[in-house]
């Protein structure tokens, strides 16, 4: 235990077996750096100029999961900053770990759509479940909510809100019309998974900021945000 110079508390766990390897290898300072937030759960990810960077190319996973906090429900919101757009970006909802099913919801810079799709768990291949065609472009800013269970979830997306957070699962900044809603119902529902998270599949590499998520306010299960 200790005070750094400007004397906020922290904890040495370096002699944590678990975390030793990691935190005494100076040639891992990148994940030292994301190890409180984010955790890698495929591929490469960086923190470069306070922006989270996807490194693995060649379309393959690249997706990181915000471990700092989980959300009380399943009814969740993203929020996020496409600052170097790539190929596909994506938010992952309802993750739970590795093993698990989850969703995401993605905007496609090549060919103009949100894509809401379901991973069976980290390494399988994603499914697209339905996609809502709307203009994607770097430097996009995406609000994403993702509410309701079984064939009753709904996913809707605003290009460009205002705010942060939204003001419910169906409006973001008092702009009820979102630019893509999508209702069909999954073939394998995911109603559980109190984790999100961000990622790409990408051909160079790609970056996001200002990212927020939690759980959609006004809901009777309480709510969480963070960023």
């Amino acid at each position: 235990y200790g005070r750094t110079l400007a004397g906020d508390f922290v904890f040495d766990n370096r002699a944590i077996v678990e975390h030793q390897s990691l935190l005494s290898n100076l040639n891992k300072f990148d994940q030292v750096l994301m190890l409180p937030y984010w955790t890698e759960a495929a591929g490469a990810i960086d923190i470069t100029s306070n922006q989270l960077q996807f490194k693995t190319t060649g379309f393959a996973k690249n997706i990181a999961i915000y471990s700092g906090q989980a959300t009380i429900s399943a009814n969740q919101y993203c929020r996020f900053t496409m600052t170097v757009g790539v190929s596909f970006m994506e938010c992952e909802f309802r993750y739970t770990d590795s093993s698990s099913p989850y969703y995401y919801v993605g905007g496609d810079l090549a060919n103009n759509f949100i894509e809401w799709g379901r991973c069976p768990d980290i390494a399988s291949s994603c499914s697209a479940i339905s996609t809502g065609s709307v203009s994607v472009d770097d430097d996009d800013v995406w609000g994403i909510t993702l509410s309701g269970t079984g064939n009753d979830t709904v996913v809707r997306a605003w290009r460009n809100p205002t705010g942060n957070t939204p003001d419910s699962a169906t409006s973001w900044g008092g702009d009820a019309t979102p630019d893509v809603e999508i209702t069909t119902n999954p073939a394998t529902p995911v109603d559980t998974g109190n984790y999100l998270g961000l990622g790409v599949y990408q051909d160079s590499e790609g970056s996001f900021d200002n990212f927020f998520g939690g759980d959609i306010p006004g809901l009777p299960e309480g709510s969480v945000k963070f960023r």
